[in-house]
């Protein structure tokens, strides 16, 4: 499922969608960061990556490729 459905929303302020994104976000990002768990506080990454992609999601720019947001969540990590 392409989770960018939501960006155009989330990028207007929409709370609810950006819930909507979270939801389908949140287990790859935390797949993402499970390597990393034994050293460093994976709960604090997530919450800032969360907050990044919040406040820049009015910038992220479609490319093509799917889940643009949640690849740009990854990279925020």
């Amino acid at each position: 499922m392409d989770l960018d459905a939501h960006l155009a929303a989330i990028a207007t302020g929409d709370a609810d969608a950006f819930g909507r994104w979270v939801a389908g976000a949140e287990a790859p990002l935390r797949g993402a960061l499970r390597s990393f768990a034994a050293r460093v506080d994976t709960e604090a990454i997530l919450q800032e990556a969360l907050l990044r992609v919040w406040q820049v999601a009015p910038r992220v720019a479609l490319d093509g490729k799917p889940n643009a947001l949640l690849r740009f969540a990854r990279s925020a990590n």
